[in-house]
C-alpha cells in the first residue's frame, strides 16, 4: 500500500524514487513532523524532476544546477532551506550507501541577512486584538490562544480537548519533534474556550473545528489570522508566527529570564531563544539615543 508521502510520479526514475522515498521514511520513523516530512518530499521531488539523471551518476555540477534553478526569483532564506534539504539528503545517501562522495559546499549557501523577529508593537496589538473582538467566537479564541501561549500552528492544530486544563488554563501541545510541553494561557482564551467548547458532547477529539466539523487545518487558520490583520489595517502581514513573536517579546519585555521564554517556546537550543535578547539590546539602544542626543 502506497503511504501518502511517497513519491510515484513515472517522471522521476524508479531507482532515485526508491532512494528519496528511502530518505522520508526515515524522517517519519524519527517524528520528524508532517509539514517537515511535506517540505522536504516537495524539495526532493523538484530536485529529480529538474535533474533526472540517476543520483549515483551525479556530480557536484549536478547539485549546484538544482539550486541554481530552486532558487530563481526567491528569497535568500528559501534557498537556503533548499540547500539545508539536499544536504541532509546527500548526508541520508552516503550513509546508507546510495553514493559515495556528493556534498554541498559550504560557499554555495548564500549570506543570510541577520534579521529579527517580527513581532506586533503595542498599538499594533490592540488594533488586532479590537478587530478580533468582531470575528465569530472560533477566530477569537485562535487570536486569543496564539498571542497569550506562544503555541505554534501545528501545535493549535493537534490540540484535543482531553489535552486542556481549563481550571489551570494550560494546554498540553504536541511540539516539534514529537515533544510534549505544557503552555499557559490567558483569561480571556480561558472565557472564550468554556464558550467556545459549551456546546460539545464529546470529551474528546480537536479542539478547533472547520465548517463541516473536520480539524480545522493549519493553511486555514493562517488565513483566519492573516484575514484579522488585513481587517485591522495593519502595515504588513499578520501570521500565527507573528502572534508566537509578539508572546515572547511580551515575555522578554517584562523581565522572564531567557531558559523560560524558551521553556514556554518549546525551544530545545537556548541559542535560537537568543535573539529576543537582541530585541532587547535594540530597545535599549534607541531609547540611549532618544535621551541623550
Amino acid at each position: 500500500m502506497t503511504k501518502d508521502w511517497e513519491i510515484t510520479t513515472k517522471a522521476i526514475s524508479s531507482k532515485n524514487r526508491e532512494i528519496v522515498n528511502d530518505y522520508i521514511s526515515e524522517l517519519s520513523s524519527i517524528n520528524k513532523s508532517k509539514e517537515t516530512i511535506k517540505l522536504y518530499r516537495n524539495v526532493l521531488k523538484r530536485v529529480f524532476l529538474i535533474n533526472p539523471k540517476d543520483l549515483t551518476k551525479w556530480s557536484s555540477k549536478d547539485i549546484l544546477y538544482c539550486i541554481d534553478k530552486l532558487s530563481e526569483e526567491k528569497q535568500e532564506n528559501t534557498e537556503s532551506t533548499y540547500i539545508t534539504v539536499i544536504s541532509a539528503f546527500l548526508k541520508f545517501c552516503k550513509n546508507e550507501e546510495y553514493i559515495t562522495d556528493l556534498n554541498v559546499k559550504p560557499e554555495w549557501r548564500p549570506k543570510l541577512t541577520d534579521s529579527l523577529p517580527r513581532y506586533l508593537e503595542e498599538n499594533e496589538l490592540v488594533k488586532a486584538r479590537i478587530q478580533s473582538e468582531k470575528e465569530k467566537l472560533r477566530d477569537r479564541l485562535l487570536f486569543e490562544f496564539f498571542v497569550s501561549s506562544g503555541a505554534r500552528c501545528c501545535e493549535a492544530y493537534s490540540l484535543n480537548i482531553q489535552n486542556l486544563d481549563l481550571k489551570k488554563r494550560t494546554a498540553k501541545v504536541i511540539g516539534k519533534g514529537k515533544k510534549i510541553r505544557f503552555i499557559y494561557f490567558n483569561e480571556v482564551s480561558y472565557m472564550l474556550f468554556k464558550k467556545y467548547l459549551k456546546n460539545r458532547h464529546q470529551s474528546k477529539g480537536a479542539v478547533f473545528l472547520s465548517q463541516s466539523k473536520k480539524r480545522l487545518s493549519t493553511r486555514r487558520m493562517q488565513v483566519i489570522i492573516k484575514n484579522i490583520g488585513k481587517k485591522a489595517n495593519l502595515s504588513s502581514k499578520l501570521t500565527p508566527h507573528r502572534l508566537r513573536h509578539t508572546f515572547a517579546t511580551d515575555l522578554l519585555n517584562k523581565g522572564a529570564e531567557m531558559s523560560y521564554i524558551g521553556d514556554q517556546l518549546g525551544h530545545t537550543n537556548l541559542n535560537v531563544t537568543g535573539v529576543y535578547a537582541r530585541l532587547l539590546l535594540g530597545s535599549i539602544d534607541d531609547e540611549y539615543k532618544r535621551c541623550m542626543e
